[in-house]
């Protein structure tokens, strides 16, 4: 118990850090504790960029094409529910899909396996499980390349495979990255452990599109044009773009607005002049008087804020050269080729489905969200979530009409039935990634619980723009389906 409560205080203390809303003792630990977390953060710098050299790319013709969806910012994005809404979306189009998943959690996934609907939860884990309720093929494990293999190999004939997360995972080919973007943007812009990035702000000048939550799409937008790191919606695609500035030219003004100074300290070496003609516009204005409210909204606390590209207070930020090196060939491997464009941006939003019962089938017997909130009309529910931000589940309940009482869990957490049997509420609610860990529960257990399912529902040009690029792998883009 106490270990799970320094566990959370912890990660209390890193989110508001790295995300710009510290209080006054979080922000002096930080400073006190910058000299350490600087050095970790370029040694995972210069990690995620020996990596990157070992990407292998492959053609748009290859059979099966591999998607990956990953993102770039730790913690939860909703890269799952954007998995599943994927893979109808291309079987609905005739293409044959199959899925990959890491396996968190489970026993043994170091082994690639094939997983379904019926495997138990410690030997899939939550997330895979939650692909296999989809009814396609399903291979976990923590080498992806060789689930990649075993899953081709046992269901011939694959079109595309998808994989939820593996952008870092630089032994798995691919044929396209899709970044899901957190919804509170790019924090601080370190690499980890002084901020929150997994890989250096480059890195998104190498992917091929990024998904940006639909409610935060003009900041989001204005922002990453501004450092270079998106194609401009005029149709000029990052070419402006110099050496030694991150700018496009003709970038958005909205980008110059201030919301309040960066939350990491200043390092103690002076910037130089170089790095200072380098700096993106938003840090040339952190001292300047904040624009008026019709401005832009802002994407995320940190919006606004100076941000340090590259994990490392001292780097420049991002420019076509600069993301051309980090997919130099590596000796031995395929070459990595980047897009020949920033990436494009595409919305995505979240859509509260369906509830049905626990260890029902979803589809046999859903419920209306309207009519099981008029059921229980005047009673307290149970929320239970073990995601990476439960608050996103207990607003959905909320805006609902729901009455809850929160009981939020870690990520992953496994769940005792005992615990949730001990539960004072009559009735329970909880995320469909928790429900498939409790499908073995008693079944007087399972008549408390209901599921409620939230879904990711990308803009229709995505759709639009993915199935040329999957070339050969993709005969439904010329508008013919085939049955699959």
């Amino acid at each position: 118990m106490k270990s799970e409560a320094l566990r959370q205080r912890v990660e209390t203390w890193l989110l508001a850090v790295w995300f710009g809303y510290p209080r006054g003792w979080q922000k002096r630990i930080y400073r006190l504790a910058w000299p350490i977390l600087n050095q970790l953060s370029k040694l995972v710098d210069r990690e995620a960029r020996r990596r990157a050299l070992k990407v292998e790319r492959l053609p748009g013709n290859a059979r099966p094409a591999v998607i990956v969806v990953g993102n770039l910012v730790v913690g939860g994005s909703g890269k799952t529910p954007m998995v599943i809404a994927l893979a109808r979306l291309l079987t609905a189009q005739g293409l044959k899909v199959g899925l990959l998943a890491r396996g968190y959690r489970a026993r043994g996934n170091r082994v690639p396996r094939l997983i379904d609907a019926r495997t138990p939860p410690d030997e899939a884990g939550d997330e895979a499980l939650l692909l296999a309720q989809t009814g396609l093929p399903v291979a976990v494990g923590s080498r992806r390349r060789e689930a990649l293999e075993l899953l081709c190999s046992t269901h011939t004939g694959l079109d595309v495979v998808i994989s939820d997360d593996g952008l870092q995972h630089a032994a798995l080919p691919r044929t396209l990255e899709l970044v899901m973007m957190h919804p509170m943007g790019l924090g601080n812009g370190h690499c980890l452990p002084a901020g929150p990035l997994r890989e250096p702000i480059e890195r998104l000048n190498t992917v091929d599109a990024l998904l940006l939550p639909e409610a935060l799409m003009p900041a989001a937008r204005a922002d990453l044009q501004a450092r270079g790191l998106l194609a401009r919606d005029d149709g000029h695609d990052g070419d402006e773009v110099g050496t030694e500035g991150a700018s496009v030219s003709g970038s958005n003004p909205a980008s110059t607005v201030a919301s309040g100074p960066a939350m990491a300290p200043t390092p103690p070496s002076a910037p130089t002049q170089a790095s200072a003609q380098a700096s993106t516009p938003a840090s040339a204005s952190a001292s300047a008087p904040a624009a008026p409210s019709t401005s832009i909204p802002a994407w995320g606390p940190m919006a606004g804020a100076p941000v340090s590209t590259g994990g490392c207070a001292h780097r420049k930020p991002p420019t076509r050269s600069t993301a051309a090196s980090m997919t130099t060939p590596a000796a031995g491997r395929a070459r990595s080729i980047p897009p020949a464009r920033p990436p494009r941006a595409f919305g995505v939003r979240t859509e509260t489905g369906s509830i049905h019962p626990l260890g029902q089938n979803p589809s046999s017997t859903p419920e209306t969200p309207e009519t099981f909130v008029a059921r229980h009309q005047g009673q307290t529910l149970a929320a239970v979530a073990g995601i990476s931000r439960p608050e996103r589940f207990f607003g959905s309940l909320r805006k609902l009409g729901l009455d809850i009482t929160k009981y939020p869990l870690p990520d992953h957490a496994r769940i005792a039935p005992e615990w949730l049997a001990s539960l004072p509420e009559a009735t329970l609610i909880m995320t469909a990634k928790d429900a498939v860990k409790c499908q073995d529960f008693p079944d007087v257990l399972k008549q408390r619980c209901w599921v409620l399912n939230i879904e990711a529902v990308p803009e229709p040009a995505l759709l639009e723009w993915l199935l040329p690029r999957l070339g050969a792998a993709a005969p439904a883009a010329a508008g013919t389906s085939r049955s699959s």
